[in-house]
């Protein structure tokens, strides 16, 4: 894989892009996916870095006060009181993007 980072030209810009290199298998995949779900490429990659992240960094012992926070955003997520962090995640990436002109 070939990644090549680069700053962005604009202090508010928060996002850095990216070039990686793909299997012809899985660009096409990709792109299936892509246009059956009108989501761009960066969107799903973003997605299944997020998921990749979750489960690949370790876990460490939650204490009895985590367990009874756990537990209380447990039942307020299925009261339908709040959403998890993915959702959350995922609806912003399907927001509109405003196009704005390059200044040259």
């Amino acid at each position: 894989m070939v990644l090549q980072g680069t700053t962005a030209h604009s202090p508010m810009r928060k996002r850095r892009t990216m070039t990686i290199s793909l299997p012809g298998e899985m660009l096409e995949r990709l792109n299936q996916v892509r246009r059956f779900e009108h989501r761009t490429a960066s969107e799903l990659v973003r997605e299944a870095l997020r998921r990749y992240f979750m489960r690949a960094i370790p876990e460490e012992a939650a204490s009895p006060r985590d367990l009874r926070s756990l537990r209380r955003a447990r039942r307020e997520y299925d009261r339908g009181e709040t959403v998890s962090l993915a959702e959350l995640l995922d609806d912003l990436d399907r927001l509109p993007r405003v196009v704005r002109k390059k200044a040259t």
